[in-house]
């Protein structure tokens, strides 16, 4: 980065997610992608002080399709994943050093509980949501793809979030506004609402 904080590509570059990792000051993790020419990637970049400063790090992941990506409370371990691979990245040392995962179909939203650093939750574009309780490691399915009436296309999972005041609560959204619920982690989830139909397309 240069002296103003900016990179070379930064103006061609997209920054999709943005994570948060302590309180004060507040760590910002984010990763700039180029979606014309990877070379421009400004890639993985942190700030310590609040995003007043960015670093550049994870030079080896610059140059990657990196759409998506969690990190642990601490800050240490990071999943990231790489468009087209399947696989997953994996550092356990706030992003020094990088392995590949096991090819389990990682290739949607990836969420890390906030209680248990091995305990990934992802999408999978053929399997619905997976569940990994060894670091992405194994995985098995916990929730299949919905496909609403109405809907000829299969249908994606867009985001996973764990609930910031009890990490067994999470809540996974699919395309059309689905809303599902899990109550233990993960492990088994509940349908709450179809938003478009429901909510946007009600009638008063």
């Amino acid at each position: 980065m240069g002296s103003d904080g900016r990179g070379a590509d930064d103006s061609t570059n997209g920054y999709r997610v943005m994570k948060r990792v302590g309180a004060s000051p507040a760590t910002f993790i984010a990763f700039g992608l180029s979606d014309d020419d990877s070379s421009k990637n400004v890639g993985f970049i942190r700030s310590t002080d609040g995003g007043v400063t960015w670093q550049q790090f994870a030079p080896e992941l610059r140059e990657l399709h990196i759409s998506v990506f969690t990190v642990s409370p601490d800050g240490n371990t990071i999943y990231a994943n790489e468009g087209g691979t399947y696989g997953g990245w994996i550092s356990r040392n706030a992003g020094a050093s990088w392995t590949m995962g096991p090819t389990i179909q990682v290739n949607g939203p990836v969420a890390i509980s906030p209680a248990n650093s091995s305990l990934v939750l992802f999408g999978s574009t053929s399997r619905g949501i997976l569940r990994s309780a060894n670091g992405l490691q194994s995985a098995q399915s916990v929730l299949s793809e919905p496909v609403p009436a109405g809907y000829s296309d299969t249908t994606q999972f867009r985001d996973i979030v764990f609930a910031p005041s009890n990490p067994n609560i999470v809540y996974a959204e699919a395309d059309g506004y689905l809303l599902y619920r899990s109550d233990d982690a993960g492990v088994t989830w509940r349908f709450l609402v179809n938003g478009r139909d429901d909510v946007l397309n009600a009638q008063p």
